[in-house]
């Protein structure tokens, strides 16, 4: 409906313009008629010049005028040289009329302009040409042709050629305009049934039917469908890996609790702290319940500079392990800013420097930089490294920290976790200082844009 009335709303402004270059075709319509004509006068002139043998180069009339037919005795017309009419039409000769030039010099072509005369406005189309012999010196013949109508006759010639261009522009424009309505009306019916398909998949998704928004809809809606999906596709990871993590810490605290309470006397002072020990079992077990309901949204974030987390994270470790003195260096350009969390960047940056650090040497070095839009984060250190049949085990989630290889921690799991929740990976490899190399790649956001 809205696109109807759009369309009825501009359609004024639409024709008011058709009217506009109509009126612009038919004047140069008649204005090209006034030239033709005067292109006509100048060949009859050359014409009888040449069957004659004589020519007005001394101001003398030929035997016979120009053979010239023209039936509407309204348009007049004149050849002079130096002011002086040598031949001209019938109406102008009877009247004894004769008009004077009104351009000042040879042109290539007739001049076509309102003139006030003394039959009244006409429009003219005039022009002074050099007819002299090639080589005489110029102007030794400057002819003037003169060819003029009306102005009521050429504005009624202009009224009758807009009157055809409009009739031939509704011939042309009323099918073409009621196509365009018909395609924006199915346009319409199909966007609607469109989006009346996406929202009976939201209701299906809202029911915990689909876990996505099925179907194939036109490419512009498709794209929303695709980001949406991809969103909703993420959330479902974060509440998994929410519910993972949240279960993991509850396991851990059961176990420690269990074995406090079982390990406590029998007496009445104990049974004060059996009961602070059940209290706390019990939170842990509402909170784990929670989790397992409800989740977070994973927003978008805006552009962060990169090397102050980097800085943040190395001066954190320089000032809480003073022993051994393992140097931490960063390299990364102040200009390097990616749309990432700062939160989810410091614990993953984090994580991977408490691990290098637990088994480096004397180095670590954290690096940063964009490669093609894609964030890269390198960290090395000069430890033992990972062997590389053991580093898929090292980033898996579940492995007992007892069973993990030697040279990871646990962090570099969850690490893996939050990089793939913002669409990047976690690789390990060799660091050129002979420990590990561990590298976060995160995709260029603006890749898959349209």
């Amino acid at each position: 409906m809205s696109c109807l009335l759009l369309l009825a709303l501009a359609g004024p402004g639409v024709w008011l313009g058709i009217r506009t270059a109509m009126q612009a075709a038919a004047e140069e319509a008649v204005d090209t008629q006034l030239r033709t004509f005067g292109l006509q006068i100048r060949a009859a002139m050359a014409s009888a010049e040449a069957l004659t043998g004589v020519g007005p180069a001394d101001g003398t009339r030929p035997p016979g005028p120009p053979a010239i037919a023209l039936g509407d005795l309204e348009w007049i017309w004149q050849i002079g040289i130096g002011g002086v009419p040598v031949q001209r039409s019938e109406w102008l000769r009877l009247s004894g009329i004769t008009l004077p030039p009104g351009v000042d010099g040879p042109s290539d072509d007739f001049v076509v302009h309102f003139a006030d005369t003394p039959l009244g406005p006409m429009r003219i189309a005039e022009r002074l040409v050099d007819e002299g012999p090639r080589g005489s010196a110029p102007s030794s013949r400057l002819m003037h042709y003169l060819v003029g109508i009306p102005q009521a006759r050429y504005q009624d010639m202009v009224t009758d050629y807009v009157r055809d261009l409009g009739r031939l522009t509704l011939l042309i424009t009323g099918p073409a305009l009621a196509v365009l309505v018909l395609a924006l009306a199915i346009l319409l019916l199909v966007l609607r049934r469109s989006m009346a398909d996406v929202g009976q998949s939201l209701v299906r998704f809202q029911a915990g039917e689909t876990d996505r928004i099925e179907g194939r809809f036109p490419r512009e809606l498709q794209d929303l469908v695709d980001r949406v999906n991809d969103l909703m596709g993420r959330n479902a990871r974060l509440l998994a890996r929410t519910r993972r993590y949240v279960s993991k810490i509850a396991h851990d605290l059961n176990h420690p609790l269990t074995v406090l309470q079982n390990g406590l006397p029998d007496d009445g002072e104990a049974a004060h702290l059996r009961r602070q020990i059940t209290r706390m079992t019990g939170l842990i077990d509402r909170y784990a319940s929670l989790a397992q309901a409800m989740g977070t949204d994973a927003i978008a974030a805006p552009p962060l500079a990169i090397r102050p987390v980097l800085d943040d994270v190395r001066d954190g470790f320089a000032l809480l392990y003073r022993q051994p003195p393992v140097t931490i260096t960063v390299a990364c350009d102040d200009a390097v800013a990616f749309p990432i969390p700062r939160e989810d960047l410091a614990a993953m940056a984090g994580n991977l420097a408490g691990n290098a650090h637990r088994f480096a040497a004397w180095r670590i070095g954290l690096a940063a930089s964009l490669d093609g839009g894609d964030l890269v984060i390198v960290v090395d250190d000069d430890g033992p490294g990972i062997p590389e049949d053991q580093r898929e085990q090292a980033v898996r989630w579940g492995e007992r920290l007892d069973e993990a290889p030697p040279g990871s921690g646990f962090g570099l799991a969850i690490v893996a976790d939050l990089a793939d929740l913002h669409g990047g990976a976690l690789r390990l490899g060799t660091s050129p200082w002979g420990g590990l190399r561990a590298t976060l790649r995160f995709p260029d956001p603006g890749a898959g844009r349209m």
